[in-house]
């Protein structure tokens, strides 16, 4: 991290740099010394002793957090998988109860949690290498099962000990819930790997003939049910697979039948997007499938052909639907009957193994339904599933939506894209094309070809699947000619929409599958494995943001509003100050609606869903509960249960409903994590609804009665939700869409890249600032902006939009032409030889080069524009008679530097080592250039040159007791014969313009009782980019908080090496501050 790291600046953008997942102790066994139980007994029941180790937040520390500092091209989930200790999360925080190291401090709200994240970068955090930590949330005894036995074991010695397990493959829980301390951990990932094993013969191709009736066992169960499906094959996947291995298994297999066939590839199979994460844990929340024709197929719970676990009762059991019936209008036949067997030998070789009926009752059913959509890690531990496969089809990839038109292939501005009438036309035709084919007399089959996983705002990764690719953009052709007499009645340019029509046909990327299309291409470890990401971050993507399904109905009756939103910029002359389009997923609809067996708890919200939108906690305001969603969900009108609406495969940690009284009001994040819990509609309750939720944990009573799994977030047994049914019931009308005209309103998201916090103010409706409503903006709290301008650039620059073959390179110039856009300055001249002096000289140099990154993103600009425009002819080709300033003919470079800069530290010692004539006492130098002055430049207080003029004062005030702009510009004694001048030409004032040479009020002498000291300033940096400044310069309709620096709460005061804030959306307010040359 670099030495000039400005911590306070990593607290605004989760979504883009790496955020926070909460877990709580939910229920761990308590009185229970975990290190006197006999763990030897354990030991020797295994398949090999060495595979159970003692753990600690030690290991953390030392085999996980070093992973997290590294630059992004360096850092990857692999290296964490394959730690020894098991304990890594994807998410550094996430090893704490509640992804917080200050989660044992209960009577913290959210908000505040939130607003310590910037004093864990400050401290390089310290407080998660602290051992001592409460808050650790570490299992103390890891297991690292190799076959079945090892887990029936663990789950035998937990049974009869009285204690919890806690389960994971890889870690990527956005909330946690894959570790826990005080439990015995079971880390799959060395279990077998059934798919990756020649011997296990575990893709199987099915033919009816050949399969057995009499099927006590279930052995034929799963090709009995594929070929029901009509598919052909099934593959069998083992508790320590991840995708990379899966995939690369399906396109070996693959490779093999067209060397031996000639005959191109035979299998496509449904997964997910990252190749670290388990098909084991992915599946069972859902599994969006955006990237391997999901849309077509079903989510990956859809692709479930039959179950092998270990139940916390102590059976190891495998189940699936036996019976099934045809079902109109769905892809899948409905089952109706699901049936299991239970092993009576499950410490043997697998070769062993007595399949039979179970020694008590299990409701398989209901086990399936549960299983099936209702999580993970809850209703026992899966050892194995069977996959379907489907028929073959090439991929082919590209980006889509706004930003891919001012990408190199397009090169269309973005002032006539971004919160324009063409841009807008994108997103319509998007929202079309995936959920209303008919218009382009598309079938919803060809539709379903394509879809598109979320990755950043204003631009889509498609992944078409067959024919999909040519049929959507020459769809997308023939919608832009209906459309074009209207745009350009909008004052769209012909030449514009013609050049959008075809340019995005030169990006498309042609693949054998998607294993190919996200391979791992560098030269690193990790060469020719699928591609990890989000990449491990310090915090949870969706930590404060809330992933809203939208339904499809709602989302084409709101078409127009929503294309406005996803393609929402505000630019300001030209420079985009606000970025308000959300990420929006698109592997919902089609197959997803359709393609299921109709039994099983994927919430109806998921089913009906057009689009997952990735929104901040705040915009689930009173207009959002109030108005927006009985609109989306008039179910919710009825009072009787609260319908689903959260995605579940990244649902983020503080992710709750409205509260429990009243479903028109709010959650609060204003209430700690217990109050939030008592009040609020759960986490749970907004994934699966009330009904749904109700039926889960009727399951997981009854095959974990003794809550042996309790992880957070999950379906749980042991605190039943008090109802939720509302005392007030919001009304069914239509949300009007409103736009936040203030970007102050303290949101910090962003998707699957990997972060930052909210400072928790609300926006203040009584001084004019609107409630939220539905289209947020993205906001620029301390220097957040410039991360979100850093993964824009790195987006739009150096991956030529294209996701698919994204270089690894950051390129801070790109960062600095991008925020440049975004200043207007308060110009600080700098004499010559100030500059020449060799500190100085130094100083300057490293201020000018000022770049912090985190994990390889840029989190803090610190360096200040700088206008080279003076010196040589400026200093000597005039004509000596002129009244510009000594300052200017004296500087060697103009720098723009914020009003919090010019404090104490600079007009006590800087100041007069730049001016040394401020030290007689007698007159005021000038030091501000005249050029770009801004209308609240002043200089110091008049009765003491040392003390800066405060912000939290009044224009009036201000006018009275400080240095006033003239005289910063000018001088006392050029000043006061500019007035003479003046007063003689126009004696009546004629002429009487702001910030001018006027007579009209003499200012009363400016000389000063305390004459500061000459001596040379310290360089400091300043350390929190929250401090409150916001001079709107040239942007209108912008305020200020005029909250000056706390440094009572830790907040340095700004000293010279300025960071750049973003306060209201104001650009920078800045002085134009003149330094001196020799």
């Amino acid at each position: 991290m670099s030495s000039r790291t400005h911590y306070g600046l990593i607290r605004a953008v989760p979504f883009l740099l790496g955020s926070l997942p909460l877990d709580s102790a939910d229920g761990a066994a308590v009185g229970i010394d975990l290190s006197s139980l006999p763990w030897n007994e354990l030991r020797t029941s295994l398949s090999d002793e060495n595979i159970l180790i003692e753990t600690g937040p030690e290991d953390y520390i030392d085999q996980c957090y070093p992973v997290f500092p590294l630059p992004d091209e360096d850092r990857s989930h692999y290296d964490l998988l394959n730690q020894p200790s098991g304990v890594c999360m994807n998410q550094l925080l996430c090893g704490f109860k509640g992804c917080s190291p200050v989660a044992n401090v209960t009577d913290l709200t959210i908000l505040e949690k939130w607003q310590m994240f910037e004093d864990f970068q400050k401290d390089n955090f310290a407080i998660v290498k602290d051992l001592s930590n409460p808050s650790y949330n570490i299992p103390n005894y890891v297991l690292f099962p190799k076959v079945a036995g090892d887990v029936h074991a663990a789950v035998a010695f937990a049974k009869e000990h009285g204690i919890e397990l806690s389960v994971k493959n890889s870690g990527h829980s956005y909330t946690g819930a894959s570790t826990k301390a005080d439990t015995l951990h079971l880390n799959m990932n060395q279990y077998r790997r059934y798919a990756s094993e020649p011997e296990s013969e575990a893709l199987v191709e099915c033919v009816a003939d050949q399969l057995d009736l009499d099927d006590a066992t279930l052995a034929n169960q799963p090709c009995r049910l594929v070929l029901a499906r009509n598919k052909k094959a099934t593959l069998r996947v083992g508790g320590g697979e991840n995708f990379d291995k899966v995939y690369s298994v399906v396109k070996a297999y693959n490779e093999a039948w067209n060397t031996t066939n000639e005959d191109g590839y035979k299998h496509l199979i449904v997964g997910g997007a990252a190749g670290t994460v388990s098909p084991l844990g992915w599946t069972f929340q859902g599994g969006l499938s955006g990237t391997t024709n999901g849309r077509t197929h079903g989510f990956g719970v859809d692709q479930v052909l039959q179950l092998e676990m270990v139940l916390p009762l102590g059976h190891h059991v495998r189940f699936g639907p036996t019976e099934w019936t045809e079902a109109e209008g769905f892809r899948y036949p409905r089952t109706t009957k699901v049936e299991g067997v239970c092993n009576s030998h499950p410490s043997k070789d697998e070769i062993e193994w007595v399949w039979g009926p179970c020694p008590e009752p299990i409701d398989f059913d209901g086990l399936w339904f549960a299983q099936n959509g209702g999580g993970g890690g809850t209703y026992g531990i899966v050892t194995s599933i069977y996959l379907q496969l489907h028929e073959y089809l090439p991929l082919k990839t590209f980006t889509f939506g706004s930003a891919a038109l001012v990408g190199e292939s397009c090169g269309l501005e973005w002032e006539e894209v971004f919160s324009n009438p063409l841009g807008d036309a994108v997103w319509e035709f998007v929202m079309d094309y995936f959920l209303n084919p008919s218009v382009y007399d598309v079938t919803d089959e060809m539709s379903d070809l394509c879809a598109a996983p979320a990755f950043l705002p204003l631009s889509i990764g498609v992944c078409c699947y067959g024919d999909g690719a040519e049929s959507m953009l020459s769809s997308w052709k023939i919608f832009l000619g209906s459309k074009k007499e209207t745009l350009i009645e909008q004052g769209v340019n012909s030449t514009s929409i013609e050049t959008a029509a075809t340019c995005i046909d030169e990006t498309v990327l042609s693949w054998n599958d998607y294993a190919e299309s996200n391979m791992d291409r560098s030269d690193g470890p990790h060469a020719g494995k699928a591609s990890s990401f989000p990449i491990p971050s310090y915090m949870s993507t969706t930590e404060m943001l809330v992933n809203v399904l939208l339904p499809r109905e709602w989302i084409l009756e709101n078409k127009e509003d929503m294309a406005s939103l996803l393609n929402a910029v505000t630019f300001v002359n030209g420079t985009i100050v606000s970025l308000e389009a959300p990420p929006i997923y698109l592997a919902f609809g089609g197959g997803g609606a359709v393609a299921h067996d109709q039994a099983n708890s994927l919430s109806a919200a998921h089913r009906g869903a057009g689009a997952m939108i990735f929104q901040s906690h705040w915009y689930l305001d009173e207009n959002f509960w109030g108005e927006m969603f009985p609109a989306m969900y008039p179910q919710v009108t009825s009072g009787s249960s609260f319908p689903p609406f959260v995605g579940s495969n990244h649902v983020g940690p503080n992710t709750r409903g409205p509260m429990k009284a009243d479903w028109t009001k709010p959650c609060s994040l204003d209430m700690t994590e217990e109050e939030r819990d008592t009040k609020c509609v759960s986490l749970q309750e907004v994934v699966w609804g009330t009904e749904t939720l109700a039926r889960l944990e009727e399951v997981k009573g009854a095959v974990d009665p003794h809550s042996m799994l309790n992880c957070h977030g999950c379906v749980q047994n042991t605190e039943k939700m008090e109802s939720t049914t509302a005392s007030t019931v919001p009304s069914a009308n239509v949300a009007d869409t409103t736009t936040a005209t203030d970007a102050s309103l303290d949101v910090a998201e962003s998707g699957d890249v990997a972060n930052t916090t909210d400072t928790g103010v609300t926006p203040d409706t009584d001084a004019g600032e609107p409630s939220a409503g539905w289209r947020v903006i993205i906001p620029y709290i301390g220097n957040a902006i410039l991360a979100i301008a850093s993964a824009i650039l790195h987006f739009l620059k150096m991956c030529a939009f294209s996701i698919f073959v994204c270089e690894k390179k950051y390129q801070v110039t790109s960062t600095i032409w991008f925020v440049d856009h975004l200043l207007n300055s308060l110009n600080v001249m700098e004499p010559y030889y100030f500059l020449k002096k060799k500190k100085n000289k130094e100083d300057m140099a490293s201020l000018l080069n000022a770049v912090t990154f985190v994990n390889g993103t840029i989190v803090s600009l610190e360096a200040p524009p700088i206008y080279l425009a003076f010196g040589g002819g400026g200093a000597v080709a005039h004509d000596q008679a002129n009244s510009l300033s000594a300052a200017h003919r004296g500087a060697g470079a103009m720098i723009g530097q914020s009003h919090w800069s010019l404090d104490e530290n600079f007009w006590g010692e800087m100041f007069p080592a730049m001016y040394p004539q401020v030290t007689s006492g007698s007159s005021f130098p000038p030091f501000v250039g005249s050029n770009h002055v801004g209308p609240n430049t002043r200089g110091p207080m008049k009765a003491d040159w040392a003390k800066p003029c405060s912000l939290d004062m009044t224009e009036e005030e201000r006018d009275t007791k400080c240095v006033s702009l003239q005289e910063v510009v000018w001088g006392t004694e050029t000043l006061a014969r500019l007035e003479e001048v003046k007063d003689a030409v126009d004696p009546h004032s004629m002429l009487n313009c702001y910030g001018c040479v006027h007579n009209t009020k003499k200012m009363e002498s400016t000389t000063a009782s305390t004459v500061p000291s000459a001596n040379v300033a310290t360089t400091t940096t300043t350390t929190d980019a929250s401090l409150d400044v916001a001079e709107s310069g040239d942007v209108a309709g912008t305020t200020d908080t005029g909250v000056a620096p706390d440094t009572d709460a830790g907040e340095s005061s700004a000293g010279w090496k300025v960071a750049m804030t973003y306060i209201d959306n104001a650009t920078l307010g800045m002085n134009s501050a003149i330094l001196p040359i020799l």
